[in-house]
Formats: structure tokens, C-alpha cells, sequence
């Protein structure tokens, strides 16, 4: 791991990003990662959805 991985990390630290956008309590667009922001239901891609079988 090389000098440059380590500073693209320490850019995507939870920590740092809410103290670099001033959102302390990580309520705001800092409390999403890049994952979680990709993230979709798996019904988006579904032919179709059927009701549920439970009573």
C-alpha cells in the first residue's frame, strides 16, 4: 500500500469528512458512503412482484 492509497483512505474517513463539511453529528450527506448511495431495492429489477403469502 502505497503513499497515495493512504491519503485516498484517510479522504474517505467518516470522521474527517464530517469535520471537513462542518456535520458533527453526521447528519447530513456525510452520514452516506459511496456504497450506500448505490444501494437499491432488489425489486428494481424484477419482471414483476406478487403479494405476500403471509395472512
Amino acid at each position: 500500500m502505497g503513499m497515495r492509497d493512504l491519503v485516498r483512505l484517510a479522504a474517505e474517513w467518516p470522521v474527517l469528512k464530517q469535520l471537513k463539511h462542518k456535520d458533527l453529528l453526521a447528519l447530513g450527506e456525510t452520514a452516506y458512503s459511496t456504497r450506500s448511495k448505490e444501494l437499491a431495492p432488489r425489486i428494481r429489477q424484477a419482471d414483476g412482484v406478487t403479494k405476500s403469502v403471509c395472512p
